[in-house]
Formats: structure tokens, C-alpha cells, sequence
């Protein structure tokens, strides 16, 4: 159900906007003032009610906060699935990888700097992978089954590092 309210001299009020939020429905207001006076035709019609957007505002939304959810997991999951691209400067960088250890909770983590992205990987243990997964889920990182590793975007890895950093109980090895 949705309730469509064609404003023509009078607009939605403070009044009615609560009458019509009580019944949960979305609401859309059309202003159709600026066409007042007017010879209506089909074509005028359409253009007015249905073609144009900048006519139209919502009154009402049905379950706001859902849908801005629902749009942002959306978006996420479509950037996600974007190739992470790859600059001129990365490209050529040397085949061999970087590799930075990290030791938390007793627990080696490491890091390896590809032209593609930094993969990070650790043993096995609950806590540290709880830890390790809230980080890099943060940056936008995605799980790689195949490698039993993480994947994160190159332009992240200042903050990764600091992340890890924070955690570490050794100073980072860095080794070529």
C-alpha cells in the first residue's frame, strides 16, 4: 500500500503528517502548484506525476532505518565483488612478496604484500581469528577459502599495520 498526495494549493501539515505515519504506510507528496491553471493533458499528466523526481518528496518512509540498511549491505556487497584495481607504480613492483610478522596472543600472524592486495594469515586459534577478522572485515577485507587467508585492499595497509601493531606483544618482523 502506498498513499500518493497530489498537492495542488495545500500541502501536507505537521497534522496530517501524523495522521498519516499512524498508518505505516509510505507517503509521497507530488507538488503539482507550479501547474496550476493549466490545460491538463495526458502528456502533462505523466510527465508530472510519473516522469519527474524533482516534483516529488517522500512524507512518509516505510521502515526508514531498514532500508538504508539494506541499501548499504547491498552497496557493500557490490563493491566487494569489484576487482580491487591496481595502480601503474603496484604493477610493477617486483614478484617477490613483502612478509611482516606480527606475534599476538602468542601467535604468529603474518603479512604478505602482493601487487593485488596484503593477504594476512594466522594458525588456528578462535580468539586471535575473532580478533583478526573484526580488523580486516573492517577495511573491507574478504576471506580467500582457497588460501585459508584474508585479503585486504593495498591502500589499507598503514592502518592494518597500526592495528597490528596495537596487538603485537614483539616489535613487526619484516622480512623480504
Amino acid at each position: 500500500m502506498l498513499f500518493i498526495e497530489i498537492a495542488v494549493t495545500h500541502f501536507v501539515d505537521e497534522e496530517k503528517r501524523s495522521i498519516l505515519a499512524s498508518y505505516e504506510a509510505p507517503t509521497l507528496e507530488i507538488d503539482v502548484a507550479s501547474y496550476q491553471g493549466q490545460h491538463w493533458t495526458w502528456e502533462l499528466l505523466g510527465d508530472c506525476v510519473i516522469e519527474n523526481t524533482h516534483l516529488k518528496r517522500w512524507i512518509h518512509i516505510l521502515d526508514q532505518r531498514n532500508l538504508a540498511d539494506e541499501a548499504f549491505q547491498a552497496a557493500k556487497q557490490a563493491a566487494l565483488l569489484q576487482p580491487v584495481p591496481v595502480t601503474e607504480s603496484q604493477a610493477v613492483k617486483s614478484p617477490s612478496a613483502i612478509r611482516t610478522r606480527f606475534w599476538i596472543k602468542e601467535r604468529m600472524v603474518d603479512t604478505i604484500e602482493r601487487p593485488f592486495g596484503i593477504a594476512v594469515w594466522s594458525p588456528y586459534d578462535p580468539e586471535l581469528n575473532a580478533l583478526i577478522k573484526s580488523i580486516v572485515r573492517f577495511l573491507g577485507g574478504r576471506w580467500q577459502p582457497r588460501f585459508k587467508n584474508w585479503l585486504i585492499p593495498l591502500e589499507a595497509k598503514a592502518w592494518l599495520f597500526e592495528e597490528l601493531t596495537k596487538h603485537s606483544s614483539r616489535p613487526p618482523e619484516r622480512k623480504p
